[in-house]
């Protein structure tokens, strides 16, 4: 369970973790400006920003993902064979 939170190799916690928080944030603000009028005014007061931090925090996020993978040359990739059904690995390029 714990590695879905921390990243034992790299000793820090996972971006999807952090993203997750921080949808799941968003969607508790979003249901609660529903019924609370205080909170909606908040929320949209701050609508540029929330959406400017929502976005960013992915694009931070996915730009960490694709440069680990330039760098360390794994492919993440997966492949369907449709006539077997079968998942195809790619084959693994030794360097």
């Amino acid at each position: 369970m714990v590695d879905y939170f921390l990243d034992r190799e790299g000793k820090s916690i996972r971006g999807g973790m952090i993203n997750f928080v921080i949808t799941l944030v968003y969607f508790i603000l979003a249901v609660w400006a529903v019924f609370d009028p205080v909170v909606r005014a908040g929320v949209l007061s701050m609508s540029s920003f929330l959406s400017w931090f929502f976005v960013s925090s992915f694009g931070i996020w996915q730009t960490k993902r694709i440069a680990e993978v330039l760098v360390s040359g794994k492919d993440n990739t997966v492949t369907v064979d449709r006539s077997t059904n079968t998942i195809v690995t790619p084959p693994s390029s030794s360097t």
